[in-house]
């Protein structure tokens, strides 16, 4: 916590529980926030706002499997959440995710869903690949389209990477 002249500026509390095969976390933030943004009508726009963020996440492994979700929100912008889940062979783990993302505004809304692959080559290197689509669902503030103006696929995207990733 930051004391200002207003009074106690941040003020954040996190738990942690783990118990056997299984983690929760739950986390508070709450801060009194001072910003200026452009407004294109008025110029500049100084706003005075609390901003609350709250987290809440698990994890569980059974066996090979693991499970694993967090919800957040940060109020007053977005809130989002995630699951996934991950099953290791060996060498190999595969993997699945599902997320969302909400900003609170009409023209910020999506979606992910990712499918990936993992190699560990040596203890300290692994070869991976994903594929991740990306689905916009937001609105144009200006016109009530989908995003974006330009008509590609209205904001869809579908990502493949391969990467090599190693600690030395």
């Amino acid at each position: 916590a930051e004391l200002t002249e207003r009074g106690i500026r941040a003020i954040g509390v996190v738990a942690d529980l783990t118990h056997g095969n299984g983690q929760i976390r739950v986390s508070y933030t709450t801060d009194a926030m001072r910003q200026t943004t452009p407004n294109p009508a008025m110029g500049f726009r100084n706003e005075n706002f609390d901003e609350v963020f709250i987290d809440v996440a698990g994890q569980y492994q059974i066996g090979e499997l693991t499970l694993m979700g967090e919800w957040n929100q940060d109020k007053p912008f977005y809130k989002s959440w995630y699951l996934s889940a991950i099953y290791q062979m060996g060498r190999y783990a595969v993997y699945g995710t599902y997320s969302r993302f909400i900003l609170n505004e009409p023209w910020e809304k999506h979606n992910q869903t990712s499918l990936g692959i993992k190699y560990d080559l040596a203890g300290n290197m692994a070869l991976k690949m994903d594929i991740t689509r990306f689905r916009d669902q937001g609105m144009n503030p200006f016109t009530g389209r989908p995003n974006p103006v330009i008509k590609i696929q209205p904001g869809h995207a579908t990502l493949v990477t391969v990467a090599l990733d190693f600690v030395f």
